[in-house]
């Protein structure tokens, strides 16, 4: 059952105002992209309204009502948590990244935290909070409500990374947006089994904290891409599913 606070605004309110976010957020990176210092702090200014915003519309961090999960759900959601943590870990080099960031200059080290804390903030609360809250509650009551959902907004922040265009490559460009939507998979299901953003928020911001996250993007080559995104998508889809057949079970 989803969190009756979140339903208290529309669904299609939560979805028009993610989207809308997106572009004033994309438009505004492009039309500061050499204001220098100016830009960091404009960029943070506007990360934290429409955090702030999102926050608002959101009502509250759950997507489910507190404490509904059986204990077999949170099985499932505890080793899928364990499961991300090392599999991120290994794969996106987490704790290697964030050496190799600290030992940046002063300078470029603000940067790239604001840079890595404005996504894990800003694309969680809109993507894993809004637009997938919004899929769940036009969903309600059908099923496969959750997966659904999930999928959904992990397709839509795949395809919003098509922005990126703009100063990359196409082949690089696809590359990311199937990185982005494999990613939003996981950090969804996280969403789902941990019932709260923070969770995603610091996975997410891990991930983005590392030097070259100011770059970018190079085209990677596509079989180590596949096998570093396959079992992931795997994994994730399996406990997702598998986490909503135990909650539909209950609910019967």
């Amino acid at each position: 059952m989803i969190e009756p606070r979140m339903q208290e605004t529309s669904a299609w309110l939560k979805l028009t105002f993610a989207l809308v976010a997106y572009v004033i957020y994309v438009v505004v990176a492009e039309v500061t992209a050499n204001l220098g210092c100016w830009k960091i702090l404009i960029h943070a200014s506007l990360v934290l309204l429409i955090v702030m915003a999102s926050a608002w519309a959101l009502k509250t961090g759950y997507l489910l009502v507190p404490r509904s999960q059986t204990k077999a759900q949170m099985k499932t959601g505890r080793y899928f948590l364990i499961f991300i943590i090392l599999y991120f870990g290994y794969f996106f080099q987490i704790l290697s990244g964030v050496y190799s960031a600290l030992g940046l200059e002063v300078g470029k080290l603000v940067r790239v935290t604001v840079v890595a804390l404005g996504a894990g903030f800003f694309e969680e609360f809109l993507v894993r909070g809004l637009i997938l809250g919004a899929f769940a509650q036009l969903l309600e009551g059908k099923k496969g409500q959750i997966s659904i959902s999930v999928f959904s907004s992990a397709l839509i922040f795949g395809l919003l990374h098509f922005c990126n265009l703009t100063y990359q490559t196409f082949p690089a460009t696809l590359q990311q947006v199937i990185y982005a939507a494999v990613i939003g998979v996981a950090l969804g299901v996280v969403r789902v089994v941990t019932n709260g953003l923070v969770f995603p928020v610091i996975l997410h911001s891990l991930i983005d904290f590392k030097p070259d996250v100011l770059e970018a993007s190079e085209l990677m080559n596509w079989s180590m891409l596949t096998i570093v995104l396959v079992p992931l998508l795997v994994v994730a889809s399996i406990t997702l599913i598998n986490w909503e057949f135990k909650r539909n079970y209950l609910l019967k």
